[in-house]
């Protein structure tokens, strides 16, 4: 049976550094889509929302740094999995409740 030859993805070899790279850039447009929806979340009086996606993007750029300083040990992989994890259940908590100024239709 057919194998698919495994890839390095550590940022020395090339196929990695792109991986790598991808990564890095679109966690920037993230972290820059989710400082709008923050003050947003802010200014509609939903302080501890918009506490969170400040924090938790700092919070996975500080773990995928030490990551690649470690050579990706799997304890940090998968704590940097749970804060994407985490930051993925609080935007989608976002749209389950109403804020308090809606309309009641």
């Amino acid at each position: 049976p057919w194998v698919m030859p495994a890839i390095d993805v550590l940022p020395t070899h090339s196929e990695g550094a792109l991986v790598h790279m991808l990564h890095r850039w679109s966690g920037m447009a993230l972290t820059l889509v989710l400082l709008v929806l923050a003050w947003q979340a802010w200014r509609l009086g939903r302080r501890a929302v918009a506490a969170w996606l400040v924090v938790l993007p700092v919070l996975l750029v500080g773990l995928g740094l030490v990551q690649v300083w470690l050579r990706l040990p799997l304890p940090l992989v998968l704590a940097h999995n749970a804060a994407a994890a985490l930051l993925l259940a609080v935007l989608m908590g976002m749209g389950l409740r109403r804020p308090r100024h809606a309309a009641p239709w």
